[in-house]
């Protein structure tokens, strides 16, 4: 099976896919990973091929605060992550993903241009936990992508999600689909 990654934010987005792109990888499983460049560099000792295509959510988030320093970090972060990063991560990585031809596409949760890109692919996309799963109401995501890209999402987890701890100790703000693949 081919499994393209994607993360975005930070290195700890990124420790979070590590763990399991190495144990796809272990199972034979051929893995790229779409990060930012920053980012692609910390899967430089795995098992895994990554490539710094995408632009990331600080990067987005420090270009807004350059051209308007009275802005909130995090409400600011909150907007980009749902409004214009989203599309332009996807338009980033469709032709490394058109290239690779997965059969899944994994994200990390603050990493919504994947969604879009699975769709592009007609194939699954699954969610790795984060703060923005446990934070965010998956509704106001939705309707906030859906307005700026057009398309429908009936949800934020598509084809589910993977989490660290079992359903009933989870801390996602609404309940969220196992992946069952």
């Amino acid at each position: 099976m081919r499994v393209l990654c994607t993360v975005t934010g930070s290195p700890s987005h990124t420790r979070s896919v590590v763990p399991i792109a190495r144990a796809l990888a272990a199972r034979g499983h051929e893995v790229l990973v779409a990060a930012p460049p920053n980012l692609a560099a910390l899967f430089a000792d795995e098992p895994v091929r990554a490539e710094g295509v995408l632009g990331g959510i600080m990067a987005g988030l420090r270009a807004a605060l350059a051209e308007d320093p009275s802005l909130d970090p995090m409400t600011t972060l909150l907007r980009l992550s749902v409004t214009s990063i989203p599309a332009d991560e996807a338009r980033r990585v469709l032709p490394l993903a058109s290239d690779f031809v997965p059969d899944l596409v994994l994200r990390d949760d603050a990493e919504l241009g994947a969604v879009l890109v699975a769709r592009e692919l007609g194939v699954p996309c699954v969610t790795l936990p984060g703060g923005l799963v446990n934070a965010v109401d998956p509704e106001m995501v939705c309707s906030a992508l859906s307005e700026h890209v057009q398309i429908d999402l009936q949800t934020l987890f598509p084809d589910g999600r993977i989490d660290y701890v079992p359903t009933e100790f989870s801390f996602t703000v609404t309940s969220a689909p196992v992946a069952r693949l």
